[in-house]
């Protein structure tokens, strides 16, 4: 924490935190999944990095196939893993800026702020958002749709991609949701074109 006295805050560079998480994810995701579905990208050995090797050298077809069909899928656990911890990382800034304007108001006191900002740091996604809103009157508009990927990214990288019965949620399914968009013509007669396909196509 900063005196409350003399701050600022630079609300474009708490953004950048965020907006920066994604642009890794989406190149790692890319480089990854590429190689993975690559098929002439064969190379799995470490041979010029590590003088350490536990996996033989000649390994069937099959098994390579099988290598990539679980790297894909590391790979996809890992970029979720970056945007969580990313968005963590976001709400930690933002928290503290809430602290430091609600202390400069005198809503709350320096040494409350102080102890808070700590504490806040090593609350799950879930506990930072009802933090924020039961704190601050601030709140999302779908917590659930980040909650479930966090689940999502739990069930892939602490149980090999098996779905537990605390990752469910009312039912006995694990149900992953997120807002998108689509861009489309509807012409007179009713059909509709993709203009987002039309773009991939043409980039």
């Amino acid at each position: 924490m900063i005196d409350p006295t003399q701050f600022n805050i630079d609300f474009n560079k708490i953004r950048e935190t965020s907006y920066k998480g994604v642009r890794r994810t989406e190149a790692f995701l890319g480089l990854g999944l590429n190689a993975a579905n690559d098929p002439s990208f064969r190379n799995y050995e470490l041979i010029d990095i590590s003088p350490i090797h536990l996996v033989p050298s000649n390994v069937l077809e099959e098994t390579i196939d099988h290598f990539k069909t679980e790297f894909g899928r590391w790979i996809v656990a890992c970029g979720l893993r970056e945007l969580i911890e990313t968005f963590a990382l976001f709400l930690d800034h933002t928290h503290n800026a809430c602290l430091v304007m609600a202390s400069h108001k005198k809503q709350i006191t320096f040494d409350d702020a102080t102890v808070w900002q700590p504490a806040f740091h090593y609350k799950g996604i879930k506990d930072k958002l009802d933090t924020f809103e039961s704190r601050f009157d601030v709140k999302t508009n779908h917590p659930e749709h980040i909650n479930r990927v966090q689940r999502v990214r739990n069930c892939l990288t602490h149980r090999h991609g098996i779905v537990g019965k605390q990752d469910c949620d009312d039912g006995d399914e694990l149900i992953l949701k997120w807002i998108g968009f689509d861009i489309f013509i509807e012409t007179p007669t009713g059909k509709t074109i993709d203009l987002a396909r039309i773009i991939h196509d043409a980039a």
